[in-house]
């Protein structure tokens, strides 16, 4: 299945209607006005681009999506944390130019305990996009993508060479 931006939309009218308290059924109708609000500058660009972290990570676990990618939990400092939450804390820190080591007030020495949390919200990272590369990397569309692709370099080189074989290899 191949999601688009209409579907992030739709996603929020879903949980709206499954919401049951009053606070949770105004959070996802301002997510749907703003969707609304911002339709045109939504739709000019990319699929996701303007969507926020979070709900793009709620939206690949959600059952709206039958949970297509779920992130699982990861130890944090011996502690189990919810993977997603790991990723949203770490986008927050590089977004907001934070500084993810901290310094002991008392010592003024940095925090030898916030260094490893970076360390291991790394490993999650690297660990997450490699597990999601090579989920686009298997599925059929990016594949026929890289054979057209080839296949088209392939006729320009028949047509056009030599010339055209030296611009694909650099020379």
């Amino acid at each position: 299945m191949v999601y688009t931006n209409i579907d992030i939309l739709n996603y929020f009218i879903y949980k709206r209607e499954k919401c049951s308290n009053i606070k949770s059924i105004d959070f996802y109708d301002r997510k749907i006005q703003n969707y609304e609000s911002r339709r045109i500058e939504i739709d000019s660009l990319g699929a996701f681009q303007l969507f926020d972290f979070s709900d793009l990570l709620n939206f690949t676990e959600s059952s709206f999506t039958n949970s297509f990618y779920k992130i699982p939990s990861y130890s944090l400092l011996n502690q189990n944390h919810p993977g997603k939450e790991i990723l949203r804390e770490l986008r927050n820190l590089a977004m907001h130019g934070k500084n993810p080591v901290k310094i002991n007030n008392q010592t003024f020495i940095y925090s030898l305990h916030s260094l490893q949390k970076l360390i291991d919200s790394l490993y999650v990272l690297r660990k997450e996009y490699s597990v999601l590369t090579n989920k686009i990397r298997q599925h059929p569309d990016f594949i026929r993508s890289i054979e057209l692709d080839n296949r088209s370099k392939l006729d320009i080189i028949h047509h056009h060479h030599p010339k055209a074989l030296e611009y694909f290899l650099g020379f």
